[in-house]
């Protein structure tokens, strides 16, 4: 499953990139963070290999991610992985004024098990999670 978001953020594309792959950031735009911990390589650079915790309902969900590609300030790519999804993200900024910059966000997902018939059957869930968590990052970074 694949699938396109943009939004406007109301803010300097500089501080957009550094602003969205800082770790110590996680846990103010996205409600359910618990913690990271980086297994290989350099956090923020090309190759570096972190697993994130979220807590969801009483359990904690741990998932690698691998930092694909980074182009400051225009792009970073990376993949998360569980047991049963793959998903990879580029995220796309592109400056629209000195103060205002569009992200696009495409997301691939590849799903296993129950998740896969989910994905089939109620592709908008996805969507309305990553909306979410694009609406979080908007509201921190515009109120910073």
């Amino acid at each position: 499953m694949k699938y396109t978001l943009v939004v406007t953020l109301d803010k300097n594309i500089e501080q957009v990139l550094t602003t969205i792959v800082n770790p110590e950031n996680f846990n103010k735009w996205q409600k359910t963070f618990v913690d990271y911990e980086v297994v290989s390589g350099v956090s923020g650079e090309k190759g570096c290999v972190t697993t994130l915790k979220y807590k969801s309902g009483k359990n904690i969900l741990s998932m690698k991610e691998t930092l694909l590609s980074i182009d400051s300030p225009n792009k970073y790519s990376a993949t998360y992985e569980t047991d049963t999804v793959w998903n990879q993200v580029d995220n796309h900024f592109h400056k629209l004024s000195e103060y205002k910059t569009q992200w696009t966000f495409d997301s691939h997902f590849k799903c296993q098990g129950w998740l896969r018939v989910m994905a089939k059957v109620m592709p908008f869930i996805f969507k309305s999670e990553s909306r979410k968590a694009m609406k979080g990052f908007k509201d921190f970074i515009e109120s910073a």
